[in-house]
């Protein structure tokens, strides 16, 4: 690949990038800020790199596990099926 100033396209990409200029005019003063900083940042990354990564289940995030929120709501669930499976026998055996 050619750098960009020896390219072809070199027209047509300038055009994409005054029209992300002149939308960025109506944007606030620091999000234009940040998201330019942010743009050179990661300015020269491979491109996998700075979209992120895909959706890969070997890298799930298990921190919500670690959570307290997570554990109380597991113990919640747990003990309303027992409850309804206990009121369930227990009425029925009140009915015969």
């Amino acid at each position: 690949m050619a750098p960009l100033r020896e390219s072809e396209r070199k027209e047509e990409i300038r055009v994409i990038y005054m029209e992300i200029w002149d939308k960025m005019q109506s944007f606030d003063e620091s999000y234009a800020e940040s998201y330019y900083k942010i743009c050179l940042k990661n300015l020269g990354r491979e491109e996998k790199e700075f979209f992120g990564p895909s959706l890969n289940m070997n890298s799930v995030d298990t921190d919500f596990f670690k959570s307290k929120g997570f554990w109380i709501a597991a113990f919640a669930g747990v003990l309303i099926i027992v409850l309804l499976v206990f009121f369930i026998l227990w009425f029925s055996l009140l009915v015969e």
